[in-house]
């Protein structure tokens, strides 16, 4: 399911106000906090690129990989 802010933001080791404001694009997140993502959530680098840039992630790539 999905996690709340706070779940996501303790799951990564941070605090949910800084979550939130790299979620808002108020941040651009630190590179601690990009790579925590990564391995949390084992998602690409295009995809943590795509957050990065605040571009919704695509959705037809996890498809055309039969994920």
């Amino acid at each position: 399911g999905n996690l709340s802010q706070a779940e996501t933001a303790a799951k990564i080791g941070f605090n949910a106000q800084y979550f939130s404001r790299v979620e808002r694009g108020m941040n651009d997140g630190s590179v601690e906090f990009w790579r925590n993502i990564k391995t949390a959530f084992d998602v690409s680098d295009s995809d943590i690129w795509a957050m990065i840039e605040n571009r919704p992630i695509e959705e037809e790539k996890a498809t055309k990989k039969g994920v």
